[in-house]
């Protein structure tokens, strides 16, 4: 029983991964388009996620 749902919780965090990664690659690309128009912030964000 213990094994299955750790199993199971294994997926889960794998495909909220994958999701996030999806999810995060697309923001990733606006981010990366409008990164050098736009605040100083977002510059600083940009650049450590690069």
């Amino acid at each position: 029983m213990l094994r299955i749902s750790l199993i199971l919780r294994c997926i889960l965090v794998k495909e909220i991964i994958k999701f996030m990664l999806n999810c995060f690659s697309k923001f990733y690309k606006i981010f990366i388009s409008k990164c050098i128009v736009v605040t100083p912030f977002l510059q600083i964000i940009c650049y450590i996620v690069s």
